[in-house]
C-alpha cells in the first residue's frame, strides 16, 4: 500500500497515475476536502504527529510514502523525515519545478512570515497589502493587518473562513476567489483592492507564481516573497512523472 500525501495539484495528479497503475493507495489531507472517488484509493484526513503515523503505516502496511503536499507544508516535511530515520519505509518527493529568483529592485525575498512581517512594519505603514499567502498567515501577520488595510486571498471553503474568524480578521477584506492561470486577471483583483505592496509565496509553477509576478509588475508594484523552505536531506526527490512512474513499476534503481 501506497500513502499519498496531497491537498495539491500534484496530489491528484499522483492519485490519477496509481489508479491508472492499478495500485492501491491511501490520499490523504491535513483538512477535510471534497476529491472525486478512484479506483483502488482510500481517503483519509487530519494531521498526524509521530505515534500516529508510526501506528497508521502498521496497521495499513504502508511500503513507499509520496509527499506531494505544498512546498510549505513544513510541519509534515519535517514529521515525515523524522520518521524515515528509524523506520524502513521508503520517502519520495514528488517535487515542483520552480522558476530562477528573480533580480529586480521592487521585489524582495524574505526566509519566512516572520521576516516578512518586518519588512511590512518597517517599510510599508500605511499601505494597502494584498496577501497570497493563505489564511494560515493570516494569524502570523496580524500586527500589521490591525493596524493598515490588508486583503488575504484563502480557499473559499468553511474551515478557513473559521480560522480567519478566529483571530478577528474582517470578513469583508477576505478575497475567496480562486487563483487565476491568466497574469490579466490577477491584475484587475490587485487594481481592484487598490493594491500597494504585494504578500507571494515562492509557491513554484503549479502555484502560478510567475502569473502572480507579472500581474505585479505590469502595475509596477513593490513585491515581498517567501522563500520555499528547504526539504529534508531524508528524501529522496523526483522531478517528472516519468521517475515516479518508474517507482510504480518497480524499477529497483530508484530504490538505492
Amino acid at each position: 500500500m501506497i500513502l499519498v500525501f496531497g491537498g495539491t495539484t500534484e496530489g491528484l495528479k499522483v492519485a490519477d497515475l496509481l489508479e491508472q497503475s492499478a495500485i492501491s493507495f491511501v490520499y490523504s489531507t491535513k483538512t477535510k476536502v471534497e476529491i472525486a472517488d478512484r479506483q483502488g484509493m482510500l481517503y483519509r484526513f487530519g494531521a498526524f504527529d509521530l505515534e500516529s503515523l508510526s501506528e497508521y503505516i502498521a496497521e495499513n502496511m504502508i511500503e513507499l510514502i509520496i509527499d506531494a503536499s505544498h512546498p510549505f507544508a513544513v510541519e509534515l516535511h519535517d514529521l515525515l523525515a523524522e520518521f524515515s530515520q528509524s523506520n524502513p519505509v521508503k520517502l519520495i518527493r514528488l517535487e515542483r519545478k520552480f522558476p530562477p529568483r528573480l533580480s529586480d529592485e521592487k521585489i524582495t525575498y524574505v526566509n519566512d512570515t516572520n521576516e516578512a512581517l518586518a519588512l511590512l512594519n518597517s517599510r510599508y505603514q500605511g499601505k494597502t497589502l494584498v496577501s497570497f499567502t493563505g489564511v494560515q498567515s493570516i494569524v502570523k501577520l496580524k500586527e500589521f493587518w490591525e493596524n493598515n488595510v490588508s486583503y488575504f486571498r484563502i480557499l473559499n471553503r468553511k474551515s478557513s473562513m473559521s480560522l480567519a474568524e478566529a483571530v478577528s480578521f474582517p470578513i469583508e477584506n477576505l478575497i475567496t476567489t480562486a487563483m487565476s492561470k491568466l497574469a490579466c486577471e490577477e491584475k484587475e483583483l490587485l487594481k481592484r483592492h487598490k493594491a500597494q505592496v504585494v504578500l507571494l509565496k515562492e509557491s513554484g509553477e503549479s502555484g502560478a507564481f510567475m502569473t502572480k509576478i507579472e500581474a505585479v509588475k505590469s502595475l509596477g508594484l513593490e513585491c515581498i516573497v517567501i522563500k520555499k523552505p528547504e526539504l529534508p536531506q531524508a528524501y529522496q526527490q523526483v522531478f517528472s512523472w516519468e521517475e515516479l512512474k518508474m517507482i510504480f513499476e518497480g524499477k529497483e534503481e530508484l530504490w538505492a
